[in-house]
């Protein structure tokens, strides 16, 4: 409720305020910009949804949100998007400005929401390793290309719950996938 008195008096009032914090969720829900910071460096400055879709290193993506990360190599550049080997496949990534070229060895961040895991046999095989269920969402860590992927499935009574140790397909929203840059 504080959050929200704030933002209605920032925009009732017209006024320009700084707000200091360590709660992400604050920050985002009250910001226009937010300035993430590391050890006195500004880190990355932007609107709340381009520091959440579009962070600009390693340590933005991880302070805000959780974030997956996937190491790749650069395939081919052209026209803004990437072609990035990664989990056994190409992913086509847009580039955001990032300077790779062949052959490059680069990081791809995804956010849970865009991990998707269902029955054996549709997409990377994959094992259920921690179910959380938290009534609108059921959060997941997931096992597979031996690596463990946070997923959240923000709709649980539409399908199934995964238990522990139940096998999985594990795909991915390939278009939400975000190339931070080089290794």
């Amino acid at each position: 409720q504080m959050r929200d008195e704030i933002r209605q008096l920032q925009r009732r009032l017209g006024i320009t305020s700084l707000y200091v914090t360590h709660d992400q969720t604050e920050a985002m829900s009250l910001s226009d910009q937010v300035v993430v910071m590391q050890e006195g460096r500004v880190e990355q400055v932007g609107p709340p949804e381009a520091i959440y879709r579009r962070p600009a290193t390693r340590f933005v993506a991880d302070f805000i949100g959780t974030a997956n990360f996937v190491e790749g190599v650069v395939e081919t550049v052209t026209d803004g998007t990437v072609t990035v080997a990664a989990l056994g496949r190409r992913l086509a990534v847009p580039c955001a400005g990032a300077e790779v070229k062949p052959s490059d060895a680069v990081h791809l961040v995804i956010r849970p929401e865009a991990v998707l895991i269902g029955e054996p046999g549709a997409g990377i095989p994959g094992e259920v390793r921690k179910t959380t269920y938290l009534g609108p969402v059921v959060q997941y860590e997931v096992g597979a290309a031996d690596q463990v992927f946070a997923a959240a499935d923000y709709n649980p009574d539409r399908k199934r719950i995964f238990t522990e140790g139940c096998p999985v397909g594990v795909r991915f929203m390939e278009e939400c996938f975000h190339l931070l840059g080089k290794r």
